[in-house]
């Protein structure tokens, strides 16, 4: 199967993975034996090491393999460039599952899709706010480095930079967000994504949730910053944070105003 779509069965002898293993970190084709099946492997630095001795050799085959990334270039933009395909992939996500269809339908129509390379940066701080939706793959999210998290099908993100907030703050750092294999994805930017949702305020408050619960995983870390909590004893913080009210305020709306009576 390629991405999830299943595909003619394949008898020995024959290669697995074939020339697209030569240019991802892992193979995007999943192989289920039917039956007793004999395989053998060969390490892509042996191949590499082959290829050194036989440069034209490797050019003749990298250059194969390129038209066989232009076909799935072609089969993804048959897939995705029709609406009634971008609607069905949208109404498969959680966060949509049972969303208004005038919604999803306006959604497709703004919706970017993008076929992602291995290994691309697809978010980082010199990328413009959009919104993300990951329809197909698996990514890294990094940070100095270093692994924090990962990405796969049915997921989106991007949502606290769309809202303005400061992503390197709530993630430790400025977070990069790269494919580990191919991946099918679609992007909204920003200004289209909030126009969409001042016409649709149940689907706006579904997506500042989406926002609400992502930063709810930082609370505890910005409560002990807070100087007046200096000092406290550990045990304290889990009483405090069950007695803390959380509320999102978007741009503009006031958090408190003078003359209220005050409660909190």
């Amino acid at each position: 199967a390629v991405f999830g779509t299943q595909m003619d069965p394949l008898e020995g002898p024959c290669i697995l993975g074939g020339l697209m293993s030569l240019l991802t970190p892992k193979v995007m084709t999943t192989f289920v034996a039917q039956g007793i099946a004999f395989v053998s492997t060969l390490k892509k630095c042996d191949i590499a090491a082959i290829f050194d001795s036989h440069p034209q050799d490797r050019k003749a085959l990298f250059s194969h393999a390129n038209a066989v990334f232009s076909e799935l270039c072609d089969s993804f933009r048959e897939r995705f460039g029709v609406q009634a395909n971008l609607e069905k992939r949208l109404r498969e996500l959680p966060i949509l599952e049972d969303s208004d269809p005038s919604f999803v339908r306006a959604m497709a129509g703004i919706l970017q899709p993008m076929l992602l390379l291995p290994g691309q940066s697809v978010m980082n701080h010199e990328s413009d706010a959009q919104l993300y939706v990951m329809f197909e793959g698996y990514c890294h999210v990094i940070v100095r480095d270093t692994v924090v998290g990962t990405l796969s099908s049915k997921m989106v993100f991007g949502e606290l930079k769309v809202y303005g907030l400061d992503t390197e703050s709530f993630a430790g750092g400025l977070p990069t967000i790269k494919p580990v294999e191919f991946c099918e994805v679609g992007a909204i930017k920003a200004k289209a994504l909030h126009d969409l949702l001042a016409r649709f305020p149940t689907e706006r408050a579904r997506f500042e949730q989406l926002v609400h619960t992502r930063m709810e995983a930082s609370v505890c870390s910005k409560l002990s910053q807070v100087q007046c909590f200096d000092g406290m004893p550990s045990r304290m913080f889990p009483q405090v944070l069950r007695a803390l009210e959380r509320r999102l305020f978007m741009k503009g709306v006031p958090i408190v105003q003078q003359g209220e009576t005050g409660e909190s």
